[in-house]
C-alpha cells in the first residue's frame, strides 16, 4: 500500500523556553492536492509527531497538551462604524473543532547545551466531523467545514468593496504550562508558552445532485430570447432563444486547475428565405465566475438564497465576480466563438415549400462552452455560519446580425471526492498499531476515536450537506 507523507516544523521563543513542534501528515490516500506549500490534512489523516520543550526551569509536573482545533468567525448582530465612516460587519471568532492529547511531565529529561530538554510524542487522527446528537439532527455526525476565507483574484477582481473577515481555520496547537522562575517579576505564578502550525482542512466533498433551479425562479436565468435583425436599421429576421442547465461540477483531485462544460442550446426562428443569413451567424459566449459568501450570526440551516437575504437581518451576502479567462493567456482562448453547423437544420427546413415561404421554422443546433477558472477553487459547502456556492454569468453575443446581447445566469458545484480507498486494511493497522485515546471537546464525532477509524479509515466521511 503507498501513502503520503508530508513533514513539516515550527518553533517559537517565549521567554525562557524554546518550543519546537514537529510531525508528518500520513494519509491513506493517494492525491495530488497534498503539496510543499500548505499544511493539508483530510478526514482519517494521521497527525504523528514530537513536541520538544527546551528550557533552563524543572519542567517536571507541568501539564503539557497538543490539540487539533477548528476556529470559524460569527458575525455579531450589529454592524459597527469604521475609521472611514462605512458600516462594516463585526466577528468574533468561536472555537468549534478541540481534539486533545494532555500528558503530564515527569523528571525523565535529556540535557543539551546545559538547558533541560523534554519530549512528548503525540498521534492525532483527523476525525470526519462533529457529533450534532445534542442538536437533535438526524444525521449524528455532520462533516467537518473545510478551511476557507474569501478569495481575491489575483488576475481579475472586478468588485472593489474590503471583503468582510469571514473565515474557517485550522490549527495544530501544542501547549505548556510551568510556574514562573524566582528570578521573575512574579515567582510561582501559572504561565504557559505554546505553537502553533496552521492547517488546511479538506474534508471529502462529493458531487452533489443538480441544484433544482425551479425552487429559486428569481435567482437563475436559464432561459434567453431575442429578436434578430438584418441590421441595426434592418428587417426582422426572426428570434434567437439561448437555454441551458447546470453543469457538471469541477472536481478537483489535484492541484491542477479543474474544468467543465457548460452545453448551450440554440434555437432561432426565421424564415426560410432568411436561413442562409441566420447561418451565417457566429455567436461569442463569455462566462464570467461570481463566488457567493453567506454569513450569519445564528445558525443557518442550508445554503441560502438571495430571497433569504432580503427576508432576514441576519443573513449578509458577499459576492465577487472573476474572469474566467487567463490574464497569461491569449485573449480568445477563453471566450467561444463558434458557428452553428448546418448538419443541425431540420431535413425539413432544407427544402421549404412555396406554400411555407412566409411562414417561420425553427432551426436547433448547440455549442459546449469550456469553463476553466485560473485558479484553484475553494469547494461548494455549508458550514454553521458560513456557507460558499457558485455561479456562472454568460454573455452571449451574436455576430453577422444583430441582436441584442443575452445573459444566462445558473449555478455551478465545486466538489472534492475520494478518488481512491486504503488496499488492505492489516497493511494499515501494522502501519499506524495503537493510538492514545485523546479527549474529547466539543462534539468531537465518537466515530473519529474509534480503532477502525484511526487505523483504516474504513467508513467512508460522507458528503457534506447542511443539517
Amino acid at each position: 500500500m503507498e501513502t503520503d507523507k508530508h513533514r513539516w516544523t515550527t518553533s517559537s521563543d517565549q521567554g525562557p523556553v524554546h518550543l519546537d513542534l514537529a510531525f508528518t501528515v500520513e494519509s491513506g490516500f493517494r492525491s495530488g492536492l497534498y503539496s510543499s506549500s500548505v499544511c493539508l490534512v483530510r478526514p482519517g489523516d494521521t497527525l504523528k509527531g514530537s513536541y520538544r520543550i527546551k528550557t533552563g526551569l524543572a519542567m517536571g509536573g507541568s501539564w503539557v497538551e497538543v490539540s487539533l482545533q477548528g476556529i470559524q468567525s460569527v458575525m455579531t448582530e450589529d454592524a459597527v462604524p469604521s475609521r472611514d465612516g462605512m458600516y462594516r460587519d463585526h466577528f468574533r471568532a468561536e472555537r468549534f473543532l478541540h481534539l486533545s492529547h494532555r500528558v503530564k511531565l515527569d523528571d525523565d529529561h535529556k540535557v543539551e547545551d546545559g538547558q533541560r530538554v523534554y519530549t512528548v510524542p503525540f498521534v492525532l487522527v483527523i476525525p470526519p466531523g462533529l457529533d450534532r446528537t445534542s442538536d437533535r439532527t438526524e444525521d449524528r455526525c455532520k462533516p467537518l467545514p473545510p478551511s476557507f476565507d474569501i478569495q481575491r483574484s489575483a488576475l481579475t477582481a472586478w468588485s472593489r468593496p474590503v471583503p468582510p473577515s469571514v473565515f474557517i481555520s485550522y490549527l495544530l496547537r501544542a501547549s505548556v504550562q510551568y510556574s514562573g522562575p524566582p528570578e521573575d517579576a512574579a515567582p510561582g505564578r501559572p504561565k504557559s508558552a505554546h505553537v502553533v502550525h496552521p492547517l488546511t482542512c479538506l474534508p471529502y466533498l462529493e458531487t452533489q445532485p443538480p441544484i433544482e433551479t425551479s425552487c429559486f425562479p428569481k435567482e437563475y436565468v436559464l432561459s434567453a430570447r431575442q429578436t434578430v435583425w438584418g441590421s441595426f436599421v434592418g428587417r426582422k429576421l426572426g428570434h434567437v432563444t439561448f437555454e441551458t442547465r447546470e453543469p457538471p461540477p469541477l472536481v478537483y483531485n489535484s492541484e491542477q486547475a479543474s474544468a467543465t462544460d457548460c452545453i448551450l442550446w440554440i434555437t432561432i426562428d426565421g424564415r426560410p428565405a432568411d436561413l442562409h443569413r441566420l447561418r451565417a451567424a457566429s455567436i461569442k459566449v463569455e462566462p464570467v465566475l461570481q463566488i457567493r459568501t453567506y454569513y450569519s450570526g445564528t445558525k443557518l440551516a442550508g445554503t441560502p438564497h438571495r430571497e433569504a437575504v432580503n427576508e432576514s437581518r441576519s443573513i449578509r451576502l458577499h459576492a465577487d465576480t472573476w474572469s474566467t479567462r487567463d490574464a497569461r493567456r491569449a485573449s480568445t482562448t477563453s471566450v467561444a466563438s463558434f458557428w452553428p453547423s448546418g448538419e443541425s437544420v431540420r431535413e425539413e427546413a432544407s427544402r421549404p415549400t412555396l406554400a411555407a415561404e412566409e411562414d417561420t421554422i425553427p432551426w436547433h443546433t448547440h455549442a459546449t462552452v469550456p469553463i476553466e477558472p485560473p485558479l484553484r477553487l475553494q469547494p461548494s459547502f455549508c458550514g454553521d455560519y458560513v456557507a460558499s456556492s457558485y455561479a456562472i454569468i454568460a454573455k452571449i453575443s451574436i455576430g453577422g446580425v444583430y441582436a441584442k446581447s443575452s445573459y444566462l445566469f445558473f449555478p455551478l458545484q465545486v466538489a472534492y471526492p475520494c478518488a481512491a480507498r486504503r488496499d488492505s486494511e492489516q497493511t494499515g493497522v501494522e502501519r499506524l498499531g495503537p493510538a492514545p485515546s485523546p479527549s474529547l471537546e466539543n462534539n468531537v464525532c465518537c466515530s473519529a476515536m474509534d480503532a477502525d477509524m484511526q487505523s483504516n479509515n474504513d467508513l467512508m466521511p460522507p458528503p457534506y450537506v447542511a443539517q
